[in-house]
């Protein structure tokens, strides 16, 4: 009966080529289990890394923006101070113009003020000249 102990080794040979077959077959599956747990790991990390760049862009955008405004605002601060100090000058100016003009006016009347009195000096010293010379003209008779 060596055709049964033949057909027996051939079913020893298929069973035993069954479970290699099978246990490749596990391998495979488990080998393809790890390389798509593996692939799917790098894929989260590459998201992650890049949701922390983005993350760090919108901060580096956030900071210069209001770098940017606080610029702004310190140059709107200077240029209004800058006005407020013209206005202030130009109003000094002026007032310093109308106190040299009215220090011109009253020099001009202190002037007129002088012409008059030295004017009426030179009356009063003509009158007393014309007085004493009708003086002596007309005898002064007080009756």
């Amino acid at each position: 009966t060596t055709s049964g102990a033949q057909t027996m080794v051939n079913n020893e040979d298929q069973q035993q080529q069954l479970q290699q077959q099978q246990f490749e077959e596990q391998q495979r599956q488990q080998q393809e289990e790890q390389q798509r747990q593996q692939q799917q790991q790098q894929e989260q990390q590459r998201l992650q890394l890049q949701a922390e760049q983005q993350r760090q862009q919108l901060q580096v955008e956030r900071e210069r923006q209001q770098q940017q405004e606080q610029q702004e605002q310190q140059q709107r601060l200077e240029q209004a101070e800058k006005e407020r100090q013209d206005a202030l000058l130009q109003q000094q100016q002026q007032a310093q113009r109308a106190g040299e003009n009215v220090q011109a006016q009253l020099s001009e009347l202190q002037n007129e003020i002088l012409k008059m009195k030295s004017g009426n000096n030179e009356a009063s010293s003509e009158m007393g000249r014309a007085i004493a010379i009708t003086r002596a003209i007309v005898p002064y008779d007080p009756k």
